[in-house]
């Protein structure tokens, strides 16, 4: 294929889009036939919950499309201010792509595998730019119109309340101080097909990085809460993390780092000595515990602190007589819809 660099005033630019690069478009063989195809891209549909709704904005989309052998066609331009573009593409089945809230504009992939071999990476996310992608195969024979409903590519993970009711009267009565919730064993990367192993982790085995960025440590981070916690009282305060998909299928608790489930971790201070509840997060479905999917919402409704934590981040342990640290309700469900937040109360 021909390439033609098309080259527009800088006024009439601005006003229609922002782009990082100029805009390279493939063009078929002259002769070719083409069909204009215009190309709707939407938000999940969600129902607000709280005050925070700005992990639904939409900054910016484009849209990539190969034919069916995987060869690349088409891309449009990084888009900031609209939600329909329209290509000319020659007809036939198409594969067509679109990537939302990224870092900058994608390059024209050599094909389909290339651009799966793209890697998205969690640290660019923060709460008003989390990413998102949406796939179609609609076969082109003429002049018409796609509709593409964007998927985050992370997921949720949020947390209501946090209620202390220790078994034991007399470890009730030793004074607790929640200090900090974060999630562990975060993985920081996949594709924009999110089928992708992680190859970068976060806070791996239930010790925080340092050095992260502030906007990226607040989506895996809630530090220095220091709320002293009496027996048979709550925490009310609600947390919300956002994770990238952890495909991974096994746990382990090793000592040395490999891949393992992602953890939502309680960090106390219990009578002068740090203690740890960790969580581990189930997938939405089967019986594997731990696999966390892209665009759920993980709600944990309320969590029940029943003993001492663990001297470990990483594995709850079972230090004291009863072995039941914690007990917890998880709603899974779609990162859409009006069912997003049904509440399960214990």
């Amino acid at each position: 294929m021909k390439k033609i660099l098309y080259c527009i005033s800088a006024a009439a630019f601005a006003a229609l889009v922002s782009c990082t690069t100029d805009y390279i478009a493939e063009l078929p063989e002259p002769g070719t036939e083409t069909v204009p195809v215009t190309i709707n891209v939407g938000l999940p549909s969600t129902k607000r919950i709280g005050e925070n709704a700005s992990d639904m904005l939409l900054k910016n989309y484009q849209v990539l499309v190969f034919t069916e052998s995987g060869k690349f066609e088409a891309a449009s331009l990084l888009y900031t201010n609209n939600t329909q573009t329209t290509l000319n593409l020659v007809p036939g089945v198409k594969h067509i792509w679109a990537v939302a809230n990224i870092p900058s504009v994608l390059a024209d992939p050599a094909n389909e595998a290339a651009f799966l071999n793209l890697k998205n990476e969690q640290r660019f996310t923060t709460y008003e730019k989390i990413s998102m992608s949406a796939y179609d195969t609609p076969t082109i024979t003429t002049e018409t119109q796609i509709n593409l409903s964007l998927k985050h590519i992370a997921c949720k993970v949020v947390l209501d309340k946090v209620t202390r009711s220790f078994t034991n009267e007399d470890y009730g009565a030793i004074p607790l101080v929640i200090k900090r919730v974060y999630l562990s064993n975060v993985a920081g990367d996949t594709n924009y097909a999110c089928s992708a192993a992680p190859t970068v982790w976060y806070n791996k085995q239930g010790v925080v990085d340092n050095g992260l960025a502030s906007a990226h440590a607040d989506m895996l981070l809630n530090d220095n809460i220091n709320y002293s916690i009496a027996q048979n009282a709550s925490y009310d305060v609600v947390h919300t993390f956002y994770a990238f998909p952890n495909p991974t299928t096994t746990d382990t608790y090793n000592t040395s780092w490999s891949a393992r489930h992602t953890r939502l971790v309680i960090e106390c201070d219990y009578n002068g000595r740090t203690c740890y509840y960790p969580i581990t997060l189930p997938k939405a479905s089967g019986e594997d515990l731990g696999t966390l999917e892209r665009n759920k919402v993980y709600h944990i409704s309320q969590l029940t602190l029943k003993r001492p934590g663990s001297t470990s981040p990483e594995n709850p342990g079972d230090e004291v007589e009863s072995k039941v640290a914690v007990t917890f309700k998880v709603t899974v469900s779609d990162w859409e819809g009006d069912n997003s937040y049904t509440e399960i109360f214990e």
